[in-house]
């Protein structure tokens, strides 16, 4: 198993070359967000084990890399890394007919707008989104705490003195695609299961599909061979094989 790194924005892109060598073309991509409270101590490294499995099963991924908050990035640079990431857009598009978006942690919440960003450009929805773990929502001040004021600061940089009300406007996942499904663990203590619960619940416009996957902790779901990274990687593969039998 060959994983090549490539150079974007200043962050590595992980990709595999398992499926170019075969000369198999997957008509799905899925593409990896990491999290890391969008600080830089998280590389798209830590989802190579995720590239390798589904290419090994037929499954062209990219995991991505983005701007955090120490360079000041706002959400809407950071969405744009992920979206120029996977294969420059329009590109893509071309490419493959369908897209989804894995985002573990932060990740979660930049999948689910990449997704949506996504499916508004092209003006159709080939782009589905699991948030694994995720980070939702700004509406309470100890969500804002987690990660050590992490979502304090990405308000900070996306918003120049911030209101509640500019806060819900900017940052509230008002939209999401029709296909979503958001996995929890209920053991999570590093972003709270109840957040999911919380997001499913009072999401309008789309009512996610919402997993708890019963003693899973925060990073067990990005740890190869635990119960609960062994679901997500299943849950991927039902997806991916669900979308392309839509061919």
């Amino acid at each position: 198993m060959k994983i090549q790194l490539k150079q974007h924005a200043q962050q590595d892109v992980v990709t595999s070359q398992r499926l170019r060598a075969l000369n198999t073309h997957s008509p799905t991509l899925v593409v990896l967000v990491h999290g890391g409270f969008w600080r830089a101590e998280k590389t798209p490294e830590s989802m190579a084990w995720l590239v390798e499995h589904l290419a090994v099963l037929g499954i062209e991924a990219v995991a991505v890399g983005y701007r955090t908050v120490e360079t000041s990035a706002t959400i809407s640079e950071m969405v744009h890394d992920v979206l120029i990431a996977c294969s420059h857009g329009k590109q893509t598009d071309r490419r493959h007919k369908h897209i989804v978006f894995v985002g573990h942690s932060v990740g979660g919440y930049l999948a689910l707008r990449s997704a949506t960003e996504f499916n508004r450009t092209f003006g159709r929805s080939s782009a589905s989104a699991v948030a694994v773990a995720p980070f939702t929502l700004f509406n309470r001040p100890e969500y804002l705490a987690l990660g050590d004021n992490a979502a304090s600061a990405l308000v900070q940089n996306s918003i120049n003195s911030p209101t509640d009300a500019d806060i819900a406007r900017v940052l509230t996942l008002n939209q999401i695609p029709e296909k979503t499904v958001v996995v929890h663990g209920t053991d999570d203590s590093t972003i709270p299961c109840y957040m999911s619960i919380e997001f499913t619940f009072t999401q309008h416009t789309v009512r996610p599909d919402l997993h708890l996957v019963k003693h899973a902790r925060h990073m067990d779901f990005v740890k190869p061979g635990r119960h609960a990274s062994t679901y997500l990687l299943e849950l991927i593969q039902r997806i991916a094989f669900e979308r392309t039998a839509l061919t």
